[in-house]
């Protein structure tokens, strides 16, 4: 949940490392494609810029916000149209048609009426994403860093299984005593991701910047997917 995350003093089991070519193997060709990026490291413009120029995100009203909170909704959008769309699972026609697949509504807070179900219920059978135990998604919740971490590693892998070793098993690299996301954090972080170190309960309990996200997200498929390396 978005809440208090518990807090730690585990040593971490594999510490986080910043590559030093941190930043994208694939280029992105700009790091201006909206007029609000300027506070922004380099590297998160040409993360926001490739993921404009592949469709997976497009702004809105010309700007792109990227130090706003992202949803969970917004989250669910994402995911399908930028891994699921890149990995071939659905076509881009698909992935813009989704609220007609699904006829049952397994949440009781997001209506097939609403503009992200088809999305939502699309990462839920992927088994990208959980709801809450009370049966709601909450659509509009603010995604925190320790959510973040876990949505954009399990996609990833999801998709992508033989890009991990062993050894990057989320629970594996859990210390006894640690909270459930500190295993998904140390993953992220050791393959390219910029997120406070994993036994950082109050930075990771923070809402997680739509530019944090996009970043984290592309980081991870192209390191350990190469999905944009070559296009």
């Amino acid at each position: 949940s978005a809440g208090n995350l518990p807090a730690s003093t585990e040593t971490p089991v594999i510490p986080p490392v910043t590559p030093d070519d941190k930043g994208l193997k694939g280029s992105a060709e700009d790091t201006a494609c909206f007029p609000d990026l300027d506070d922004q490291p380099f590297e998160y413009r040409e993360a926001i810029c490739l993921a404009q120029k592949h469709g997976i995100i497009s702004g809105s009203g010309g700007f792109f916000r990227p130090n706003d909170s992202i949803n969970r909704a917004e989250v669910s959008k994402i995911l399908v149209t930028g891994p699921m769309v890149i990995f071939n699972i659905l076509s881009k026609a698909e992935a813009d048609n989704l609220n007609r697949q699904f006829q049952i509504q397994r949440f009781s807070d997001v209506p097939s009426s609403a503009w992200y179900f088809g999305f939502v219920e699309t990462v839920k059978e992927a088994l990208i994403v959980d709801g809450y135990p009370d049966g709601s998604f909450r659509p509009g919740n603010s995604l925190n860093r320790a959510e973040g971490a876990k949505m954009i590693l399990n996609t990833v892998r999801q998709l992508q299984p033989d890009a991990f070793s062993p050894q990057e098993n989320p629970q594996l690299n859990i210390q006894p005593g640690e909270a459930w996301y500190t295993g998904f954090v140390r993953v992220l972080n050791n393959n390219g991701g910029d997120l406070p170190d994993a036994v950082n309960a109050a930075e990771l309990a923070q809402p997680m910047s739509r530019g944090e996200f996009i970043y984290n997200l592309m980081i991870l498929l192209d390191s350990k997917a190469g999905a944009f390396t070559t296009q």
